[in-house]
């Protein structure tokens, strides 16, 4: 059974209620929409939706994460369930932080693990470069050859909100792995380690930034919608990554701690 991310982007307000086994979607001028459990992988969720509590503990009891986004399209909150239990990646960052001075090898290694993500971003589009410091001018060099394609506050746009899409991903990852329901480890303390490994892996969206806008009307603006579009397309790809650099962190985690 293939799951799928549920967008919901309320202009106007929604009510949300569980109608077991399914999320019921209640817009105040349209119909009822369901929305099976089993088939949702995660939401994300803007604007007025009023949730009911059992609604709320069903995403919780299926370990589907919700990430709650304000009117900008900053995270204001995240809401993760029981998941599955597989304590590995758990212990292995308790084996980490149990260890005196942990925090600079830490760092050190997210930025080594970017570093190396936006060199294989470089190699795979084709970008010149001479050293790591060459590499801070790729999202512009992107920009400026998708410059014929669309509108440049578009471009933008559509790697923000790829971005937080992949944010709720590895959201999702986490959790799937039983890093918060282990009990041992917060969400953000004392690593937030979903916006860690969003920020190491979000060079990869210029990739499938590029592909997709390849047939793109510049005229036309590009919507949250065909961004949600894009990233679904490429969420088997999505995946592939984020579980690379977890298991890169477990392995590192090994071999220093």
């Amino acid at each position: 059974m293939i799951r799928v991310p549920l967008y919901l982007h309320a202009s106007g307000p929604l009510r949300i209620r569980l109608e077991a086994p399914a999320l019921c979607v209640k817009a105040e001028s349209d119909a009822d929409r369901l929305y099976p459990l089993r088939r949702v992988e995660r939401i994300q969720v803007s604007g007025p939706v009023e949730w009911e509590t059992a609604a709320l503990l069903a995403c919780v009891d299926s370990g589907i994460s919700i990430q709650f986004l304000d009117r900008h399209g900053q995270t204001r909150g995240r809401l993760v369930g029981c998941g599955q239990v597989n304590h590995s990646l758990a212990e292995n960052l308790q084996r980490l932080f149990d260890r005196p001075g942990w925090r600079p090898w830490y760092r050190q290694w997210c930025w080594a693990r970017g570093l190396q993500t936006q060199r294989y971003v470089a190699n795979r589009l084709s970008y010149s470069y001479r050293d790591a410091r060459d590499l801070a001018g790729l999202p512009r060099w992107c920009e400026a050859r998708l410059g014929d394609r669309a509108r440049p506050k578009s471009i933008r746009n559509a790697l923000q909100w790829l971005q937080l899409d992949f944010y709720g991903l590895i959201t999702q990852s986490l959790q799937d792995s039983g890093l918060w329901s282990s009990g041992r480890l917060a969400l953000e303390e004392p690593i937030d380690l979903a916006g860690d490994l969003t920020h190491i892996l979000q060079p990869v969206l210029l990739i499938v930034r590029h592909r997709e806008l390849t047939s793109h009307d510049a005229d036309k603006a590009i919507g949250h919608r065909q961004v949600a579009e894009w990233f679904t397309r490429n969420t088997g790809w999505f995946e592939y990554q984020v579980a690379r650099i977890k298991n890169q962190l477990e392995i590192w985690i090994m071999e220093t701690a």
